[in-house]
């Protein structure tokens, strides 16, 4: 509170320095922000789509904008620190028509109340890997950008594909090392929030100028 009072008298009684400190203030999030915002669009400007047959999860990197259809799931895993979510394993075969193992892995965060369709593709991706059934099931689509797997999420991966079957060197040979977590909002909400702090510096510091560039009243 006091520091809401020290603002107010501030504005109120050096408005000039209140301007030009605002002018300064809005400048750190509109460089930060814009710097985000050109990275997700560096991401979108090469992206990895899903769909093609010949999809290689190794393209995928920081920021990078992956979208398409989900067809295979091979379940998932929780860690003790969000326990709003899961986080599935999208696995790649070595053969879409006959397969005989995962080649690469990628994972991907999801609330937990979205869970019922990513367990429906999960069971019909295991069921048709053992040659059980046809594969059945809604794909799911997905328009997700990437960022760097944490330590504590890459730790859960390998663990699960121990229980599945691999060994450690094995798991950690075939997770890709990014998470698709934020959705393609992403990078219009980055670029407009930094835009409009840019605005706002610009606008204190040109009414800042307007009144004489000084700090007396």
């Amino acid at each position: 509170m006091r520091g809401i009072f020290r603002l107010i008298y501030l504005i109120i009684r050096r408005p000039k320095e209140a301007l030009f400190i605002g002018g300064i203030f809005f400048i750190f999030p509109a460089v930060i922000l814009i710097y985000f915002g050109v990275r997700y669009a560096m991401g979108s400007a090469v992206p990895v789509d899903l769909n093609k047959r010949d999809c290689d999860f190794t393209q995928v990197s920081d920021y990078t904008h992956v979208s398409g259809y989900v067809y295979d799931c091979w379940g998932y895993y929780t860690i003790p620190e969000n326990k709003t979510r899961n986080f599935y394993v999208i696995p790649k075969f070595n053969d879409d028509t006959d397969p005989k193992y995962i080649e690469q892995v990628l994972v991907i965060v999801v609330d937990k109340e979205d869970a019922k369709s990513w367990n429906a593709v999960t069971s019909a991706t295991k069921t048709w890997f053992t040659r059980s059934s046809p594969k059945t099931g809604s794909p799911i689509k997905i328009d997700r950008y990437a960022r760097s797997m944490s330590d504590v999420v890459k730790n859960g991966a390998i663990g699960y594909l121990e229980q599945c079957g691999f060994s450690y060197e094995g798991a950690e040979k075939v997770i890709v090392p990014y998470i698709l977590s934020e959705d393609s909002s992403a990078m219009y909400k980055t670029f407009s929030f930094g835009i409009l702090s840019a605005l706002l510096s610009l606008i204190c510091f040109g009414v800042w100028i307007a009144k004489g560039a000084n700090f007396r009243r």
